[in-house]
């Protein structure tokens, strides 16, 4: 009886334009997102430059945080991520005169001392910001720090500054932003010791898969609610929650071939969309003389993408129950705009916490990925945990309304008709 419930509810999800809609933007945005694989080449003794990387140094840190709040400062004008969109600032009197006194504190230097050297230094140029990009590069400039002031000290100023900004943790001076104003070259051992992580430990497809997976992931935190949704009004639209009701099929049965069947046609097009790059992945690392994780795409769509998909189609599921309106859809936008937002503030590497998109934005940095491993692992139990309550407690709203016992607009109440007359 399930399995021929999840059959039909499986080919019900294939006739609906809805699905094809899901498909095709799944497919639209991974193809213009994805990197191409040829980012990962050995770094030669000799080269020009190795790349770049943030700094560790306090003091660093520092003297280009400073450096780029001379810039900002100068021209009032700092760049802002508030909703993770671009948003210029220009401050008042109170608060540029506020930033100018923490300048002088930090620098140990005036006012005119300040301006007069942006105004000589003739080499300055002007952080330009673009509209839509995520934290663009700093200008580089550096400043040399007052004694007196401490690394400690130095960040609470700039988390100041980051408030009056009205930035709320989304500027240049938010003290978990700022060593990305301070990028340093790295070494050949250091680039070496990158490129040998992203072979031994990632056999190359497994970079590239949670670059796959930080793209797909960002979809799925929204779209595959419509589907739920969707199948949860079809009823409703037709006229045929009587006769559903009436079903021998127990409450359990129905409720569940129905979330299984939209969870599962929620992630064959994910599993299909991978197969090109997995393909290109495996060539790729072929080409480098590397052994290769084949299952590595279908273990990160497994481990980090299922409970993402569990958990958004759940909130369809149950939100249409509970009030017989596509209001999940709006609940599950609101949610996936907080988290996306919330996201880039704590940064698009790591910092997994309770985010229901995880991001990891880049290819490589394997030892960071496998010390922060342990904090995806409970995020992703989390959401599969709580996926599986809403799906719980779905069913129960699914049974008392067979019952009688629940009423369109949330009042309980207790049916007198009889089991079979309801």
């Amino acid at each position: 009886m399930f399995f021929s419930l999840l059959g039909k509810e499986c080919k019900q999800i294939l006739k609906s334009v809805i699905f094809y809609l899901y498909l095709i933007i799944l497919a639209v945005f991974v193809s213009s997102q994805m990197e191409e694989y040829s980012v990962v080449t050995k770094p030669q003794p000799g080269q020009e430059s190795y790349g770049m990387k943030e700094s560790s140094d306090p003091k660093e840190i520092m003297q280009a945080t400073a450096g780029k709040l001379m810039v900002d400062w100068h021209n009032n004008s700092y760049a802002t991520y508030p909703i993770g969109f671009y948003k210029g600032v220009s401050l008042g009197e109170e608060d540029y005169n506020r930033v100018t006194e923490i300048l002088e504190e930090v620098t140990g230097r005036t006012e005119s001392e300040l301006s007069r050297e942006l105004e000589e230094d003739n080499s300055q140029t002007a952080v330009q910001t673009q509209p839509g990009t995520i934290m663009p590069p700093v200008s580089g400039r550096i400043v040399e720090i007052s004694d007196t002031i401490t690394y400690e000290q130095f960040k609470q100023l700039m988390k100041e500054v980051d408030s009056i900004l009205g930035a709320n943790g989304t500027s240049y001076y938010a003290p978990e932003k700022m060593a990305g104003n301070a990028m340093v070259p790295m070494t050949y051992e250091e680039a070496l010791s990158e490129y040998q992580q992203i072979i031994d430990v990632d056999h190359v497809t497994g970079a590239f898969a949670r670059i796959f997976c930080d793209y797909m992931v960002l979809m799925l935190a929204i779209l595959p609610v419509f589907l739920a949704v969707t199948r949860g009004m079809r009823d409703r639209r037709a006229g045929a929650s009587g006769l559903i009701y009436s079903r021998k099929a127990s409450s359990v049965s129905i409720v569940l071939s129905r979330y299984l069947a939209t969870l599962i046609m929620s992630m064959i097009p994910v599993v299909i969309l991978s197969i090109s790059p997995m393909m290109e992945a495996i060539y790729y690392a072929r080409t480098l003389g590397v052994t290769t994780d084949v299952f590595s795409y279908m273990k990160y769509i497994l481990g980090w993408l299922f409970p993402t998909a569990m958990a958004v189609v759940s909130v369809g599921f149950f939100f249409t129950e509970l009030t017989d309106s596509a209001l999940g859809i709006l609940i599950q936008g609101i949610w996936w705009f907080i988290d996306i937002n919330s996201a880039v503030r704590s940064g698009l590497v790591g910092g997994f916490r309770f985010h229901l998109a995880p991001r990891w934005n880049t290819v490589g940095e394997s030892a960071k990925f496998t010390a922060e491993f342990q904090s995806l692992l409970t995020n992703r139990i989390f959401f599969a945990v709580l996926a599986v309550v809403l799906l719980i407690i779905t069913i129960f709203i699914f049974e008392w309304k067979r019952k009688g016992i629940w009423k369109f607009n949330g009042i309980v109440y207790r049916s007198r008709k009889s089991k079979s007359e309801a």
